[in-house]
């Protein structure tokens, strides 16, 4: 069946928290260089995203 006996066993939680960091950092550069005011349009895209949950959007706020 071509199963990885690998899979599920080849990093542990910690080694994908870091990638998950890293994919933001690369994020946040790009972002960074395509506008110097990319705090304020992460924020404002955040807020968004808080916006369609409806258990979120009353009193929540961005950090």
């Amino acid at each position: 069946m071509g199963q990885n006996p690998r899979k599920g066993h080849s990093h542990t939680w910690k080694d994908v928290e870091a990638e998950v960091c890293d994919a933001i950092v690369t994020g946040m550069g790009a972002l960074t260089r395509m506008n110097p005011e990319a705090a304020t349009v992460f924020e404002r895209h955040m807020e968004g995203i808080v916006a369609r949950d409806p258990d979120q959007a009353e009193g929540a706020a961005v950090q």
